[in-house]
């Protein structure tokens, strides 16, 4: 347990590091860390290391959005590509894959209809739902999907 510890979350190799009182950066060995919580921007953050199998190969660290019988994740991935500003400064990009956890099973969602394709008997409900409160979806934006997943929650849990 590192609580106060001066922890950061390195994306790019999907490992968690923490800076020793000598100012030396160490990468925590992933095997031995389950789940982590960071704070950025008055913002929780609550990471665990799960394997997305039927997606993925290999296991990552995935925040969780929402965490109810259906479990919202974002996965955050950066590329980098050496020297692709004027030759002299590398670009980073961030990529983000939301999935969702739905009867043991894991999701990858890209847009709204990948949400209702997964509970086709609540289509209409689910259109309304997004018409009347105004919410836009958004693969740029994993927060988007928050109401949504919550929603859709509830809806499983009516008899």
């Amino acid at each position: 347990m590192f609580e106060d510890a001066s922890l950061r979350y390195d994306i790019y190799n999907d490992e968690l590091q923490i800076m020793t009182p000598q100012g030396v950066i160490l990468s925590l060995n992933k095997e031995n860390i389950d789940a982590f919580t960071l704070w950025h921007n008055d913002r929780q953050y609550h990471f665990i290391k799960k394997e997305v199998s039927n997606i993925l190969k290999r296991s990552g660290y995935l925040n969780i959005l929402h965490n109810g019988r259906l479990k919202l994740y974002v996965r955050y991935r950066k590329d980098i590509l050496p020297l692709a500003v004027d030759n002299k400064y590398d670009l980073f990009t961030l990529i983000q894959h939301i999935y969702l956890e739905k009867d043991s099973q894991m999701y990858l969602l890209r847009k709204k209809r990948d949400v209702i394709k997964l509970f086709p008997g609540y289509k209409d409900e689910i259109k309304d739902f997004l018409r009347h409160n105004r919410i836009s979806i958004s693969k740029n934006d994993p927060d988007s999907f928050m109401a949504l997943i919550e929603y859709c929650d509830n809806l499983r849990a009516e008899p």
